[in-house]
């Protein structure tokens, strides 16, 4: 299609993104304080979170003691061939750990 005052050409186009099918919604409150609470470690396998949990661990661990985590093995690889079922067994598991708060994905 070209344009009657201009040389160049004008094409019609598409924008190739859909709308969007989930409504965003707020995050929830940040903790004031994580002493007395739970922080369940969610983690995809794929990068050294066997080596960097502990070290998250141990510093938060230092700025409040009372905190409690539970392994991210608790909860399996939620990226790979089990992910649906581990994502699908996820709000449970949160709810049987009482957790307060969630790590997820230690990644590069």
């Amino acid at each position: 299609m070209t344009n009657a005052t201009s040389s160049e050409p004008q094409y019609e186009v598409l924008w190739p993104s859909t709308r969007k099918a989930v409504k965003s919604r707020a995050a929830a409150p940040r903790l004031a304080d994580l002493n007395g609470k739970v922080v369940c470690e969610l983690w995809d396998i794929l990068f050294r979170g066997d080596t960097i949990y502990p070290m998250v661990r141990e510093y938060i661990r230092a700025r409040y003691p009372g905190v409690k985590f539970i392994d991210h093995k608790e909860f399996g690889n939620f990226h790979g061939a089990r992910e649906r079922d581990v994502i699908k067994a996820l709000p449970a598991k949160l709810k049987k750990f009482k957790a307060d708060a969630v790590i997820a994905g230690i990644g590069a």
